[in-house]
C-alpha cells in the first residue's frame, strides 16, 4: 500500500458524501481510506458504510467521542501506506488531488500544498513557491515564513516510516492547535519538506463547529507555547519571523479578547501567559516588527 487517506469524523452530516465521494473518484486509486467516526451522534459510520461498502481498501473505526487528535491517531495505528495524509470530514479534494502529490513526493520527507478556502460560496486559493525544497537549516536563515504554511495537517503528505520511527502522535490533550504541534514534532525528523504551487484540497471555513475547527477557549496560551516551540526549533535564529510571530501573537488574540468586551477576562490572559513570554528577546527584536507605533507602545508597556 503506497497512501493511506485518514479522515476523523463527527458528526459529518451531508458533507461526508461529498468528502468521500471526491476520494472515490480520485484519478490516483492505490491509496485506502481510514475513516475514524469519533462517538458520531448521527448517521455518519451508517452513510459511510454504504458509500465505502465496494471498495475493499477501506477502514472504519469507531470510538467514543475523544476529539480530532485521538481520531487521527487511531487512523495512524492501523495505517499500512508509506505515505500518510489527512482530510477533514466537512472537506473536499479535486479529483487530480492525490496523483498531483503523489507525483511531487519523490526525494523529500513531507510535502506541502496549497488549499483552496472556501466561504460564503467563494473560493480563495492559497498557492506556495513552486517546488521549492528546503531543510531545517534554510528555515533557520531566512525562509521562517514557511512555517505558517505548516499550521494544519490538510493539504500535504507524511511518511509513515518517520511517524512510526519516531513515535509521532497528536498530542490528545490540547484543547485546540494539535495540528501545529504535531507539524513542528515532524519538522524536528524531516531532512526535507517540498512546498508546491498546486491547490486541490477545498477547506470549508463556514462550517466552523466540525471536528477539527472548533473555537478555542484558550488561544493566547496555546499560541505562546507554540512559539516556544518554534523558538527551540529554530535555535532562536532568524529573529526577525520569530519576532514578528511573538508580537502578532500578543496583538492579535488581545484584540479578539476586548472585541468580547471581557475586560477583566483579557487582563487575566494576558497575565497569565506572561511568566512563559521570553520578554527580552521581543523587547530586544521590538524595532525590527513592522507595526503600527500605537501597537509597539501597547506591547512595550506589557513587557515592561
Amino acid at each position: 500500500m503506497i497512501l493511506s487517506v485518514i479522515i476523523p469524523v463527527f458528526n459529518g452530516g451531508q458533507d461526508l458524501e461529498k468528502c468521500l465521494l471526491s476520494l472515490l473518484i480520485q484519478t490516483y486509486q492505490a491509496f485506502e481510506i481510514i475513516l475514524v467516526d469519533d462517538g458520531s451522534t448521527d448517521a455518519s459510520r451508517q452513510k459511510a458504510e454504504a458509500l465505502l461498502a465496494r471498495r475493499a481498501d477501506s477502514v472504519i473505526l469507531s470510538q467514543r467521542n475523544q476529539g480530532a487528535s485521538s481520531a487521527r491517531n487511531a487512523g495512524i495505528r492501523v495505517a499500512r501506506g508509506e505515505w500518510l495524509t489527512f482530510v477533514d470530514c466537512d472537506d473536499y479534494l479535486a479529483p487530480d488531488y492525490l496523483d498531483h502529490l503523489m507525483r511531487q513526493s519523490g526525494g523529500c520527507d513531507l510535502l506541502v500544498s496549497g488549499i483552496v478556502f472556501m466561504k460564503g460560496g467563494k473560493e480563495d486559493h492559497r498557492t506556495l513557491p513552486p517546488n521549492e525544497t528546503c531543510n531545517i537549516t534554510d528555515l533557520k536563515q531566512g525562509k521562517g515564513g514557511y512555517l505558517d504554511h505548516l499550521i494544519s495537517p490538510v493539504g500535504k503528505l507524511y511518511r509513515r516510516e518517520i511517524i512510526d520511527r519516531d513515535q509521532l502522535r497528536f498530542d490528545e490533550t490540547f484543547v485546540t492547535a494539535e495540528d501545529r504541534d504535531f507539524n513542528l514534532e515532524y519538522l524536528s525528523h524531516a531532512a526535507t519538506i517540498r512546498f508546491i504551487p498546486y491547490a486541490g484540497y477545498y477547506y470549508q471555513t463556514d462550517h466552523e463547529g466540525s471536528l477539527s475547527k472548533r473555537p478555542s477557549l484558550n488561544g493566547l496560551r496555546s499560541d505562546i507555547l507554540y512559539w516556544n516551540k518554534l523558538y527551540r526549533l529554530l535555535d532562536g535564529t532568524n529573529e526577525a519571523y520569530l519576532a514578528h510571530r511573538l508580537f502578532y501573537f500578543l496583538v492579535d488574540n488581545a484584540a479578539a479578547l476586548l472585541q468580547r468586551k471581557d475586560y477583566s477576562g483579557t487582563f487575566h490572559s494576558l497575565m497569565d501567559v506572561r511568566p512563559l513570554i521570553d520578554r527580552s528577546f521581543l523587547r530586544r527584536n521590538l524595532n525590527i516588527v513592522q507595526a503600527p507605533a500605537w501597537q509597539k507602545t501597547f506591547i512595550r508597556f506589557y513587557l515592561g
